[in-house]
């Protein structure tokens, strides 16, 4: 009797050969299982739309004036620098700063609202390849209308905000990587137009170039101005020389400026408009629906078919 009561329960031992066993004889669950998960899967994988992705590989544009502002600065880059004058060259040579810029959230927010991308990018479901048109998520907005229809609570509103479009954008289509070790810079942008995502592509590099060449005519021409106020100041004959050689090296980048297209950017690999879609992975994701049915109808026989005690 003592024997029985401290007699330790031990766990069945369970062998690959018995597991292979119960899966054999549950075989018809197993193939039941992977068809009705892959058919599953592969409604999923037809209804789902098609997304192209088009990429473009850049590098700092070379602005050809290194050598003459490394010179200069070399000369006269304290009292440049009292005089609020910056020698050193077009920002788009800074390609870790331009990165930043061109994943900032006020730059993205501003192209958005330039080129008018807010529907496109948001409520568009679809392409329509025949007629080259978009297909749109009614519940997000009325293409007859050219309203938004959507459905939100407070504070945010039916048009989505600036700030709701550009984070939609940087999570969902636009992607910028920077390689640190050769300066390359690619760029990508996914939709459901393989022409529009190229078209988007060649607008956000050229509206950087625009931005970075604005801002800096406008501090050459806000450098020039006060110099042309210092000279007029100075009674020092060797000052006033400083003074226009500064100011020449300023219309120097005014003129870089305002004749280089390829101002802060340059395209090294330019963008396409792509011919097979990026995803989805149709025949990748009925395979995956196949595994993962088989795999759980093979775990339900192993249990179906496991000893009665």
């Amino acid at each position: 009797m003592s024997e029985s009561v401290n007699k330790t329960y031990e766990p069945e031992e369970i062998h690959l050969l018995d597991l292979l066993s119960r899966i054999w004889k549950g075989k018809l669950i197993v193939v039941g299982a992977a068809f009705l998960f892959g058919a599953i899967f592969a409604v999923v994988a037809i209804n789902t739309p098609n997304m192209y992705k088009s990429s473009m590989l850049l590098a700092a544009a070379d602005t050809g004036e290194g050598g003459d502002l490394s010179s200069l600065a070399n000369k006269f880059g304290g009292l440049a620098s009292l005089a609020g004058v910056n020698l050193g060259g077009a920002q788009g040579t800074d390609i870790a700063l331009t990165v930043e810029i061109l994943k900032s959230r006020d730059f993205q927010m501003q192209f958005i609202d330039k080129h008018q991308l807010a529907v496109p990018i948001f409520a568009v479901s679809g392409w329509d390849y025949a007629s080259d048109s978009f297909l749109y998520d009614s519940e997000l907005y009325d293409a007859d209308k050219q309203a938004w229809v959507r459905e939100v609570e407070p504070p945010k509103k039916q048009e989505p905000s600036l700030i709701e479009l550009r984070k939609f954008m940087k999570d969902e289509y636009l992607k910028v990587d920077f390689d640190q070790n050769s300066g390359l810079v690619e760029v990508s942008f996914s939709h459901y137009s393989p022409y529009f995502a190229k078209e988007t592509l060649k607008k956000l590099v050229a509206f950087l170039n625009d931005r970075t060449r604005e801002k800096d005519i406008k501090e050459a021409q806000k450098s020039i101005d006060y110099l042309n106020e210092v000279i007029a100041d100075t009674r020092l004959k060797d000052l006033e020389n400083v003074f226009y050689e500064l100011i020449q090296q300023q219309e120097q980048k005014k003129m870089l400026a305002n004749t280089r297209e390829e101002y802060s950017l340059r395209v090294i690999d330019p963008p396409i408009a792509p011919e097979e879609p990026a995803y989805p992975n149709r025949f990748g994701l009925l395979l995956l629906g196949l595994f993962l049915g088989g795999f759980i109808g093979a775990v339900a026989s192993v249990f179906r078919y496991s000893p009665k005690k």
